[in-house]
Formats: C-alpha cells, sequence, structure tokens
C-alpha cells in the first residue's frame, strides 16, 4: 500500500500474510529514513549512515578529479616517463 502525503509518497507496512493489496519491498535508496524505522532504529541509522557515506564518497572523488587531471598530464612529469 501507498500512502501520498503532499508530494512525499509514503508506504505502509504491510502485515504478515496480508494480501488484500499489491505490496513492493522497501527500497533502501528511495525509502525515506523515517519510514526505515519499521523496521527498528538500527536498521533506520546503518541506512542513514550508509547514504550519507556514499555522498561524502562521492563528493571527495568529485573535489579530486583536477588532482587526478593534473598528476596525469605532463604540465607535472615535464615530458619524462
Amino acid at each position: 500500500r501507498r500512502l501520498i502525503r503532499g508530494d512525499e509518497e509514503l508506504m505502509d507496512l504491510a502485515q504478515p500474510g496480508e494480501n488484500r493489496y499489491p505490496t513492493k519491498l522497501y527500497s533502501p535508496m528511495w525509502t525515506p529514513a523515517s519510514q526505515m524505522g519499521d523496521f527498528g532504529l538500527g536498521v533506520g541509522l546503518y541506512f542513514t549512515a550508509l547514504r550519507s557515506l556514499t555522498m561524502l564518497a562521492l563528493l571527495a572523488g568529485l573535489v579530486n578529479i583536477p588532482n587526478i587531471i593534473y598528476f596525469a598530464g605532463n604540465e607535472y612529469s615535464n615530458g619524462q616517463e
């Protein structure tokens, strides 16, 4: 089941054995952190930390692109092999 509040789409946890409505699995990437609390505090914190670390690693990689280009170029090595 899906609940829609404003622009935010919320999902409702189906009870075991419930088959009245079609269901789908929670997506760890697109499910809001508030909805991850349905599985307990630890699961919600794990996926929140995983999202944060993924974004931090992506940002660090983007910041290092100019350094990679510089050290791979001829300006750094002065034509040496």
